[in-house]
């Protein structure tokens, strides 16, 4: 997958919504890979990657004590590393595109709990995202050697990304079922906020899983296959984007200002999963309003593989 051609909100990949969970199985291991090639682009958010891994030992971590444990709640507990980068719309130009995106990227480690109530039907979920920005999140390098190994065009404008920072972020997340049909179809309603150094945003919206599947509220699992579509509109306040407007603890050569971000931006995501036994499959597509004054409307595809252990 790494030679193809990384919402464009920074945190972007986010694996705890009901429509992805895997909580049939104890431990598991995902890969997920977004990327705009899969909408015949190469601008704006242009690759995605995260890895990740959820087992009871990861409740040992001492970053456990930062996330939140209500009760009566099953618990899960993981760990992910994930990778964004962004580019503008042209990357052959060589000088600085200005009223255009930033070259940027982020590497974060991501300690994560998922508390899940099958009464209530709700899950709750906090993650803690600690990293960097810029040169030293590997953005510049991953596309280069894409584009060269693969014979695209090479990006001319990375001397000019967004320069390297900390990140340091939390997340809390809230999921509650509004309707359902048994095993065919799931409404719920969406709630998210960001707060920290690489993005500050609060999110609501709502998702809808149509098909053959087992109940995401519960805690164990009996169904072996699964197969359903499922979508996920929300609506974003965006205070602060890191990615566009560069860290709090140092300067970069260009960013966008305060002035022309979106401070409204919506996203729509929709995907199809299939589920058999041990083994998870998911393609996704996701598009989004545009985020700045000169920006445009943009989209991506994504593919993930799990394997539950």
């Amino acid at each position: 997958m790494l030679l193809c051609p990384f919402v464009a909100q920074s945190q972007a990949i986010n694996n705890a919504w009901s429509y992805r969970a895997m909580q049939g199985q104890e431990s598991h291991v995902r890969h997920f890979y977004e990327n705009d090639y899969f909408s015949a682009s190469d601008a704006f958010y242009t690759q995605g990657i995260n890895m990740e891994c959820i087992t009871p030992a990861l409740g040992a971590l001492p970053a456990k004590y930062l996330l939140l444990h209500p009760q009566h709640y099953k618990m899960q507990y993981g760990l992910s590393l994930q990778s964004n980068a962004y580019t503008p719309a042209s990357i052959q130009d060589p000088n600085i595109r200005y009223g255009d995106r930033p070259y940027a990227a982020s590497l974060m480690l991501q300690p994560f709990a998922i508390a899940i109530n099958e009464e209530k039907k709700i899950r709750i979920a906090t993650m803690m995202s600690l990293g960097v920005t810029g040169q030293i999140a590997g953005g510049q390098w991953m596309q280069e050697t894409i584009h060269s190994n693969t014979g695209n065009v090479m990006p001319e404008g990375w001397k000019y990304q967004i320069a390297n920072d900390a990140v340091i972020n939390y997340r809390i997340q809230i999921e509650k079922q509004i309707a359902g049909i048994k095993n065919i179809l799931n409404i719920n309603a969406t709630a998210c906020a960001d707060a920290g150094t690489l993005l500050t945003k609060a999110s609501i919206g709502a998702n809808i899983m149509i098909g053959y599947f087992e109940n995401p509220y519960r805690a164990n699992w009996q169904r072996k296959f699964s197969t359903y579509i499922y979508i996920h509109p929300q609506v974003n306040a965006v205070v602060y984007d890191a990615t566009l407007q560069g860290g709090l603890f140092t300067k970069s050569i260009y960013t966008i200002p305060a002035n022309a971000i979106e401070r409204v931006v919506a996203d729509y995501r929709y995907g199809f999963v299939l589920r058999y036994g041990w083994l998870y499959l998911e393609y996704t597509r996701t598009e989004i309003t545009r985020e700045f004054t000169y920006g445009t409307p943009h989209a991506w595809g994504g593919v993930q593989i799990g394997v539950g252990f």
